[in-house]
Order: C-alpha cells, then structure tokens, then sequence
C-alpha cells in the first residue's frame, strides 16, 4: 500500500538488511578478486602485462562506486 511506502520505513528495511546487503557486497568482492588474481597469474604465465587485470578492477570498482551512489541517492533523495 502506498501509505506504508514512507522514506523512514524504506531506510528502516534497508537498515535491516545491512549486514546481509555486506555479506552479499563481500561475497562480489572475493569473486572479482579471484578472477583478476586468475588473470593476473595467466598474463604472468605468458609473459604479459598485467595492466589488463588491474583495468578490469578498477572498472569494477568504480562500476560499484557508481551503483552505491545511485542506490544511496535513491534510498535517501
């Protein structure tokens, strides 16, 4: 109902959801780094630069950075 959809009632369930929405945020982390570690060790192997890995996380994180933002923006705005 459009009378519950108050922006502290909003804030409230995002509160709550704060520390499964960390889990969830770490969990993306770990895989990202597992696979620039992969491709990392791959360009290593054939004696390439690893400039390729550190630009996928650095797109990542400001791919997240980004989204952040939106959300926060949204949530609070």
């Amino acid at each position: 109902p459009a009378a519950k959809q108050t922006k502290s009632r909003k804030i409230a369930i995002v509160m709550g959801k704060a520390s499964e929405l960390k889990a969830m945020e770490a969990s993306c982390d770990k895989e990202v780094d597992d696979i620039v570690n992969q491709m990392r060790a791959l360009l290593t192997q054939n004696d390439q630069s690893t400039a390729l890995a550190d630009e996928a996380l650095a797109a990542y994180k400001a791919q997240k950075s980004e989204m952040v933002s939106s959300l926060t923006s949204k949530l609070y705005g």
